[in-house]
C-alpha cells in the first residue's frame, strides 16, 4: 500500500512540474506576440522607404536611357537629312532645262534647310527630358519636309525654266511669221485667214507668259519648314502649268496653220517664211515638259 502511494506522489509531481513549464512557455509566447508588431512596423516603414527609393532610382535611371537613345535617334535622323541636301545640292549643277537663277534658288532652300535642321541638332542634344525631346525630334517630320517640299520643288522649276526656253523660242520666231505674212500680203493674196491666226498665236504667247510667271511665283513660295503652306503652292503651281500647256498646244495649232497658208499662198516666199517646224519643235518641247512635270511630281 506505501508503493502505491508513493508511485501516485511521483506521479502528481510530475504533472505539475509539466504544467508549470507550459504556463510559462505560454506566458513566454504572449509576451512575444504583444511587442512584434511595433519592431515589425517599424522595420516595414523603413524597408518601403528603401523601396520606394530604390523605384525612383530605378525610374531615374530609365528615363535617363530613353532620353539618349531618343537623342541618338533624332541626330542619325537629322545626319540622313543633311547628307541628302548635300547630295541634293551636288547633282544640281548637272541638271538639264535647270537655269542658274533656279539652281540659286534650290541651293538657298536647301542650304537653309541645313541650318535649320543643324540648330535643331543641338537643341536635341541638350535637351534634359524626354518630353522635351520627343517635341523636337516630332519637328524634324513635321518642321522640315525636305522630301515633301524639295524634290517636287526641283521638278516643278525645271518644268517653268524649260517652258520658258521655248517660249523664248516661239517669240523668237514672230517677227519672221509677221515678215511672211507682209510679203504674202504684198503680192497681192488675201492674208485674212493668216492675221487672225496671227493674231491668236500672239494672245495664246502672251497669256502663256502669264501662266508660267504665276507658276513661278508658287513655287518661290515652298520651303521645307512650311510643308503645308508648300503642298498648296505646288497644286496652284500645277494649275497654272496646265493652263501654260494648253497656251502652248492652241500656238502650236496656229503655227500649223500659218505654215499651210504660207506654203499656199505664197509659194514663192517661202525663202522668207519662217522655219516653223522648229516653233513648232519648241511647242512640243515645252508641252511634253509640262506634261512630264506633271506626271513625275509627287
Amino acid at each position: 500500500m506505501q508503493r502505491y502511494s508513493i508511485i501516485f506522489l511521483s506521479l502528481v509531481l510530475s504533472f505539475s512540474v509539466m504544467s508549470g513549464a507550459k504556463a510559462e512557455t505560454s506566458g513566454a509566447t504572449t509576451t512575444t506576440t504583444k511587442t512584434t508588431p511595433t519592431v515589425s512596423d517599424t522595420d516595414i516603414t523603413t524597408r518601403k522607404k528603401a523601396a520606394d527609393d530604390a523605384l525612383t532610382a530605378y525610374k531615374a535611371a530609365k528615363t535617363a536611357e530613353k532620353l539618349a537613345k531618343l537623342q541618338a535617334l533624332g541626330d542619325k535622323l537629322i545626319d540622313h537629312r543633311i547628307a541628302s541636301l548635300n547630295q541634293f545640292i551636288s547633282k544640281l549643277s548637272t541638271r538639264k532645262g535647270l537655269t542658274d537663277a533656279s539652281t540659286a534658288a534650290l541651293k538657298k532652300s536647301a542650304q537653309d534647310a541645313i541650318d535649320g535642321l543643324t540648330t535643331l541638332k543641338a537643341k536635341i542634344d541638350a535637351d534634359t527630358t524626354v518630353e522635351q525631346a520627343k517635341t523636337d525630334v516630332q519637328s524634324i517630320f513635321t518642321t522640315f519636309r525636305i522630301y515633301a517640299v524639295l524634290q517636287p520643288k526641283l521638278h516643278l522649276l525645271t518644268v517653268i525654266d524649260q517652258g520658258q526656253a521655248a517660249l523664248d523660242k516661239l517669240n523668237a520666231i514672230s517677227p519672221r511669221i509677221q515678215k511672211a505674212i507682209d510679203a504674202t500680203s504684198a503680192s497681192g493674196s488675201d492674208v485674212t485667214a493668216l492675221s487672225a491666226a496671227f493674231a491668236d498665236y500672239t494672245v495664246q504667247l502672251t497669256d502663256a507668259k502669264k501662266q508660267l510667271d504665276a507658276a513661278k511665283l508658287e513655287v518661290d513660295k515652298m520651303t521645307a519648314s512650311n510643308a503645308e503652306g508648300s503642298k498648296t503652292a505646288a497644286t496652284a503651281a500645277r494649275e497654272y502649268l496646265k493652263k501654260f500647256r494648253a497656251d502652248l498646244v492652241a500656238a502650236r495649232s496656229d503655227i500649223n496653220t500659218l505654215r499651210d497658208a504660207l506654203k499656199t499662198l505664197a509659194p514663192a516666199s517661202t525663202s522668207t517664211t519662217p522655219s516653223t517646224g522648229t516653233g513648232a519643235g519648241a511647242a512640243n518641247s515645252a508641252t511634253n515638259s509640262t506634261s512630264s512635270g506633271n506626271k513625275t511630281t509627287p
